[in-house]
């Protein structure tokens, strides 16, 4: 098993980083290698405070922003949610499971 680190995901994901490019491939590369992986619920919430805190990045990433990236990288195919900002990512479909179909 393979874990990754939140450092690697902000590099890939920030592209004005050094590291963005070699980062981004180097996850791409994992995840498609079919060797098992994970990333630590607590290196994403590291990843989250860090990308979109406004002392570290300027502009920050917004949360939605970086939210979805995280889901649409990792295959999700469904969000449940009740905040209506994911309808900005119309490639990652929501639902408000708070609410009658």
């Amino acid at each position: 098993m393979i874990a990754v680190d939140t450092n690697l995901l902000v590099y890939a994901h920030r592209e004005e980083s050094e590291w963005h490019t070699i980062a981004k491939a180097c996850l791409v590369d994992l995840a498609n290698s079919g060797n098992p992986w994970a990333i630590a619920w607590s290196s994403l919430h590291e990843f989250l405070a860090i990308v979109t805190h406004p002392r570290i990045y300027s502009p920050p990433t917004p949360r939605t922003t970086a939210f979805a990236a995280i889901c649409l990288n990792h295959g999700i195919a469904m969000l449940w949610t009740a905040d209506r900002d994911f309808s900005l990512f119309p490639e990652l479909k929501t639902r408000n499971p708070l609410l009658p179909t």
